[in-house]
């Protein structure tokens, strides 16, 4: 795991967090999407960004996971066959650069993002909630690639953008502010000097 982004490591372990707290006796894909979903990072912006509200993505998650199997006596969680190979999936797309969709090509870091595209191609109830909501890896992908999230990792830090690149924002918007400063637009009328 340490070809993993700080990020992907904290939503692991709120997962695993989760699991314990229900006594879930395996660690599955669905645990890993409500970790995703339930706080403001990359996957809920993605999510918002296809006009989707990632809180009841987090609700429909939390429900299914009280369906899941529980134990008597609480013990650690292992990761689920399903689990592990969305982890196996994550490290293919981390490799290739989600095909085609990382600028740059393939990083070979996990993250976020690579965590919420294999989740996509989940079989089980993780692939199911995204199904209901909509969500696909093709959605994401251009979701990510739209808000600039495509870019290269830069070490284990998920910021996004590597050195030398711009931003979505610094290409397509204008700074007014930089222009009103460096005097190259028209002062408002009736505004004082």
């Amino acid at each position: 795991m340490k070809n993993w982004t700080v990020n992907a490591l904290e939503s692991l372990q709120k997962a695993q967090g989760k699991a314990y707290e229900l006594g879930n006796s395996q660690l599955e894909p669905l645990h890993l999407l409500w970790a995703l979903v339930s706080e403001t990072g990359l996957a809920t912006n993605t999510i918002r960004s296809l006009e989707l509200d990632p809180g009841l993505v987090a609700q429909t998650a939390e429900r299914e996971l009280g369906n899941l199997p529980t134990i008597q006596q609480k013990e650690l969680p292992e990761p689920s066959r399903e689990l592990q190979m969305l982890f196996l999936e994550a490290g293919n797309l981390a490799r290739q650069g989600n095909g085609g969709a990382i600028a740059g090509g393939g990083t070979g870091m996990i993250g976020t993002r690579e965590l919420l595209l294999a989740l996509t191609g989940d079989r089980g109830r993780a692939g199911s909630v995204l199904t209901t909501f909509g969500i696909t890896g093709e959605k994401i992908s251009r979701a990510l690639e739209l808000s600039g999230s495509d870019q290269a990792y830069q070490g284990d830090d998920e910021s996004g953008m590597a050195a030398g690149q711009q931003s979505a924002l610094d290409l397509y918007a204008r700074d007014l502010c930089a222009a009103a400063r460096e005097g190259k637009i028209d002062p408002i009328i009736g505004r004082d000097e």
